[in-house]
């Protein structure tokens, strides 16, 4: 094999990898900034096995002060403000475009009970953006780690030195 075949080979690689990972589904448990949360995306159960789904599944402060389990209190229903956070769908209904992005669907804040249109998208393996907006215009981004990923920066920061 002569040169240019090989680096048209790596290229070709370097192009499926990147194009692979743009068409990645972000499947798994993420962590909110500050450790606040961790939110488990799955594909949503009951509909199209293409849309992306993610409830809360461990809250760092998961009770309150009389030691009962913190509750969906914000929430515009009436009837789910005594349920759980822990368990609540916060993200629901989006598909992946041809960009790589997640669209079309809906994004849950319990901090003010209101949902937004939204977006994400793996910015690298153990990094996704989402982004929440009103009316396309007001926008709130946030970025979330793989919970794998935070685990293992903190091992190696709590690891002793040799």
């Amino acid at each position: 094999m002569n040169r240019p075949s090989i680096a048209a080979l790596v290229l070709s690689l370097g192009i499926q990898s990147i194009a692979a990972h743009a068409t990645a589904a972000p499947i798994g448990i993420w962590v909110t900034p500050g450790f606040g949360s961790k939110v488990e995306l799955s594909y949503c159960k009951g509909g199209d096995p293409n849309t992306l789904c993610g409830e809360i599944i461990w809250l760092w402060d998961s009770v309150d002060e009389r030691g009962t389990p913190q509750k969906d209190t914000k929430n515009p229903d009436k009837e789910r403000r005594q349920s759980p956070l822990v368990g609540t769908k916060i993200i629901w209904g989006f598909k992946l475009n041809n960009e790589g992005t997640w669209r079309g669907g809906k994004l849950y804040n319990p901090e003010d009970g209101q949902s937004y249109s939204g977006s994400f998208r793996l910015e690298s393996h153990d990094e996704l953006n989402l982004k929440g907006c009103v009316m396309r215009v007001l926008c709130k981004s946030q970025t979330w780690r793989r919970l794998d990923a935070v685990m293992e920066d903190a091992g190696r920061s709590t690891a002793p030195s040799p």
